[in-house]
């Protein structure tokens, strides 16, 4: 056997699998025009190096060779004119003119399958998939045009020529390429359709603008790859005729066509950010990430490039895609099974099984019917000389993975989910409310904390035990959220907070509280001034206690301050080092706190440390910049939206539910997020600092330093619960997940819109063509459960179902906050409702809480009701730590997936568990009515204003109080 030809084939498996595994992860998808650029430049250069190295190589073992022999120098014969052209001069020249339209008509090709690439990219959710498993077919129709259907003797006339054996030889030359192209082509489909992650719920906005076409720029894409192949072939078959320099000679060709790409694709990049400036930024925004991503890309391109120059020399283009179609698909089946993906996915055993099953018949035909060929393909002899029984085994595998696993549950994941809530609930409730005296709560403090409590603690205590607070010792996410700043100086964290305030451009509000009376201090718009007034009532119910600072307020709905993770590890580090448990302390703030905060006035603002991202995707340049290096948000670009992402939501769900709520917030392992939220696609406000800045906000998104405070939105009951129109018991309710709003999450502009959690909420319930897998009782196993796939639009208001379960989930307005094409896409796209008023809502028994532009203001009216939350965030809030996931409301992936199986678990489709959702209905009421008061919101807001007056006081180390 060729040992080269080994390598050759060895190579090519591996990188369809590294392919398959790793690039749906990469950075360099998402800018396919500049990565085609640096791509091809790169390819070409290493081809052409390759093959350069390669010809000196066997140059000098040709002069090695040469010495051996003595070689003759013939002389010139003389003439009085030079010699006529020699025939194989003229022939050359033709050969290389034909060549360079070969390498034209490639370059082209090439050109435009990428730039089809980029546009199936914006509306990926639309595309059908399979397509591209019809490859195998439309090779083996192009070959059929070249294969002879009878043999030379018929040609010459020297044998009679006979319709049977006419027949006959079309017949053959049908099985033997249509036949294996067929059978393998059935089985890539089948896996592409089912066997891959189930469908996510971004929106393909079908019949508006683009997407319509999306299936031809398919069928478009898979005809220039077929092309593109066949081309390549066709120009390495020109250095056929000079076997010992093909290969080298093949490799500078594919050189030369890919520098010739690149220079294409330069200037179509060129030519676009001249007309779009807008796109420069985004552009030149590139980072260690995205060269390590195209770098891993050009290396699988050259794994698959060179073994196909080679492979090329005694294969068809059939064969080659053949043998690559097989990998694919052998490797996704196998993996599926691995993974018990059918545990997920409805219908996928059968799926499984006749896809094995076609393989493995596709590779009995390719040995039957090609190992009598004259010059059988290497491939082909690999394939006929291997054991039958190591080839059964092969396809035998997947089958007893795959068989060996149930694909059913014998339990709901939401009756586990359920008892786990209540037991942790009960042991938090127990850490958080333990001390009962100034003395427990002192020392509970110190053990927490490493460190004394801040002066004025006992008037803290004193404060929340006359209001009743069952809250006393776990203020966590307190010392989490002030942590940092134990690194700064007080005298750096009173100058960053003057910088923040004092330029108005910074979008910031200003409260100063003075001898114990807080107050607005700059002019800011009434659109705000409301919100710092409503802060300023809060704090002056405890000011008198509290020492006189500065505070500088968020005044958009986004997060402020993204910390990269190691800066913030090491202000963390260094936060937990500061302070200390001496006993000998001060209680009493320093004398000249006032001065302190006056600093020397600038006539002009100070340089600001906010950069202003509005309108622009932030993931990946602010969202994910406080994860490890190592997290799958750093490491991972999801670029193709339209498949769900399973394994990013794995590490918090148990199947498809959220089993940690807090986790299901952080963006560390879940790389899809980019693609699912409207602050991550396309903020509307959002200047955000790198540089660890004091900002309180709201709310934040995982990882962002911002500082926590109690929402006005609540306090100043900008929202109110009515209980005294909330009369129906929850048994009387309407069976009806409600929901209304606006698009009013992020900015729509090019398509963002279709990745929106709001957006996709109600294009789910109202639009979707796309079922959805529902956990519902097994079919024949009454205790068991199983997921099935049905349309969300089942569960529409007029389609009667079983208990009359309905989600009336709809717009109200969808002209806000888009550009001009994108609302007129949504206008389309979203059938929309009337308004109501708010307190219609205690009228159903289920209610929708999803994120705006920053957190939902509707949640804690809802808490506080007879009807059972379903909420779906982005933003954390103060109170986070105090409710439990499935004990207090139900918990929605942003991803939906899980949306409609916790449904009809709660609205009576699973036998016996209906109760549970009034359980959780009237147990989240009475807690918020316990730990969600006004009056907690005070408490709260005192005790961060507590330690914020310590955290900026130059004798801070001194400062602190304990009890004897």
């Amino acid at each position: 056997m060729d040992t080269a030809k080994w390598i050759s084939l060895g190579s090519a498996v591996v990188a369809v699998i590294c392919s398959s595994a790793t690039l749906e992860g990469s950075f360099a998808i998402d800018r396919p025009v500049l990565s085609s650029a640096l791509g091809s430049f790169s390819i070409g250069c290493l081809l052409i190096l390759t093959s350069k190295c390669r010809s000196f190589l066997r140059a000098r073992t040709r002069r090695c060779e040469n010495e051996l022999v003595e070689l003759r120098v013939l002389p010139k014969p003389n003439g009085s004119r030079d010699p006529s052209p020699d025939p194989v001069d003229r022939e050359e020249s033709k050969s290389s003119t034909f060549r360079d339209k070969k390498v034209l008509l490639l370059v082209t090709a090439i050109s435009i399958r990428v730039l089809c690439f980029q546009k199936l990219l914006e509306d990926r959710r639309c595309a059908v998939p399979g397509i591209e498993g019809f490859a195998p077919i439309m090779l083996a129709l192009v070959e059929l045009r070249h294969i002879p259907l009878w043999s030379s003797g018929e040609r010459n006339g020297s044998v009679p020529r006979t319709v049977t054996k006419i027949l006959r030889g079309i017949l053959m030359s049908i099985l033997r390429h249509m036949g294996p192209a067929m059978l393998v082509s059935s089985a890539s489909v089948y896996i592409s359709t089912v066997v891959n992650n189930p469908g996510s719920t971004f929106i393909c906005p079908r019949g508006i603008s683009f997407a319509k076409w999306t299936p031809w720029l398919q069928w478009i894409s898979l005809l220039l790859d077929c092309l593109i192949l066949t081309k390549i072939r066709n120009l390495l078959s020109l250095w056929q005729e000079k076997k010992t320099e093909r290969s080298s000679a093949g490799a500078s060709i594919l050189g030369a066509v890919f520098l010739c790409t690149s220079i294409v694709f330069f200037l179509i990049g060129a030519i676009v950010l001249r007309q779009k400036p807008e796109f420069r930024d985004w552009a030149f925004s590139i980072d260690g990430a995205y060269f390590r991503s195209l770098g891993w890309l050009v290396m699988i391109s050259l794994m698959i490039l060179i073994p196909l120059i080679r492979l090329m020399e005694d294969h068809s283009v059939l064969d080659i895609v053949l043998f690559l179609s097989f990998t694919y698909s052998y490797y996704n089946i196998l993996a599926s099974c691995w993974t018990n993906s059918s545990y997920y996915i409805p219908g996928i055993r059968l799926t499984i099984f006749s896809a094995t099953l076609l393989l493995f018949i596709g590779t009995l035909s390719i040995i039957y019917f090609r190992k009598a060929e004259k010059s059988t393909p290497f491939a082909i002899q690999v394939l006929s000389r291997c054991p039958r029984s190591l080839l059964l085994l092969l396809f035998v595998l997947p089958l007893i993975v795959e068989f060996s696993s149930n694909n059913f549950l014998a339990f709901h994941p939401i009756d586990r989910l359920i008892i786990e809530a209540g037991r942790n609930h009960d042991a938090w409730r127990l850490r958080a409310g333990q001390s009962k005296t100034l003395k427990e709560a002192v020392h509970e403090y110190r053990r927490r904390y490493d460190r004394n409590p801040p002066p004025g603690f006992d008037m803290w205590y004193e404060y929340a035990t006359k209001r009743s607070s069952i809250i006393i010792d776990d203020y966590d996410n307190i010392h989490e959220d002030l942590l940092p700043f134990w690194a700064l100086e007080p005298k750096i964290i009173r100058e960053r907070t003057k910088d923040v305030i004092s330029n108005k451009w910074n979008e910031a509000g200003e409260i100063i509280i003075r001898s114990g009376k807080a107050e607005v201090r700059m002019d800011i718009s009434p659109d705000h001034r409301w919100m710092l007034e409503g802060v300023c009532e809060m704090i002056n119910k405890f000011g008198k206690w509290l020492p006189d600072m500065d505070l500088a307020f968020n005044v958009n709905d986004e997060s402020r301050v993204a910390v990269p993770y190691k800066d913030l590890e090491k202000l963390r580090k260094e936060g937990r080092n500061a302070g200390g448990l001496d006993l000998d302390t001060n209680r009493e703030w320093s004398s000249d706190r006032a001065a302190s905060w006056e600093g020397e006035d600038h006539p002009d603002p100070p340089e600001s440390p906010f950069v202003n991202f509005s309108f622009k995707r932030t993931f990946h340049d602010f969202g994910s910049i406080a994860c490890p290096p190592n997290s799958a948000a750093r490491k991972k670009y999801i670029w193709d939206p339209s498949t769900l992402c399973t394994k990013c939501a794995a590490p918090h769900s148990l199947g498809p539910f959220i089993s940690n709520w807090t986790l299901s917030a952080s963006p560390c392992h879940q790389p899809d997020l980019a693609n699912l939220h409207g602050f991550y696609l396309s903020p509307s406000a959002f200047k955000t600092s790198r540089p660890l800045v004091p900002v309180f906000s709201q709310s934040k998104v995982h990882g962002y330093a911002d500082i926590l405070y109690p929402s006005p939105w609540n306090y100043m009951d900008k929202v109110i619960y009515n209980s005294t129109l909330d009369t129906l018991p929850f048994s009387a309710k309407q069976n009806t997940l409600f929901w209304r709003g606006t698009t009013s999450e992020g900015v729509a502009n090019y398509g963002t819109w279709k990745g929106m959690n709001r957006q996709r909420l109600v294009h789910m319930v109202t639009n979707s063509t796309f079922p959805q897998p529902i956990l519902l009782p097994h079919p024949t196993k009454p205790t068991a459960y199983k997921y099935q796939p049905l349309l969300p639009t089942v569960f529409s208001p007029e389609a009667p179902n079983l208990h009359n379960l309905t989600v009336d989930i709809r717009f109200v307005d969808v002209g806000i906050r888009c550009a001009p094409r994108d609302c007129e896409d949504q206008k389309q796209t979203f059938a929309l409702a009337e308004s109501t008023d708010f307190q219609s809502h205690w009228s159903y028994k289920y209610l929708m809480d999803v994120d705006g532009a920053g957190f939902s203001g509707r949640f804690l009216p809802f808490l506080s009701s007879k009807s059972l939350p379903f909420k779906s965030a982005l933003f954390r809030e103060w109170y986070d730590p105090r409710i439990t996931a499935w004990l207090h409301f139900v918990p929605v992936d942003l991803r939906l997936h899980d949306l409609l199986s916790s449904l009809v678990y709660f609205g009576g489709w699973v036998q016996g568990k209906d109760g549970h959702g009034e359980r959780i209905a009237m147990a989240g009421r009475e807690w918020a009515s316990q730990v969600l008061r006004k009056e907690d919101m005070e408490i709260y807001f005192f005790r961060v204003l507590l330690e914020w007056g310590r955290l900026t006081d130059d004798r801070r180390e001194e400062l602190g109080f304990w009890v004897e």
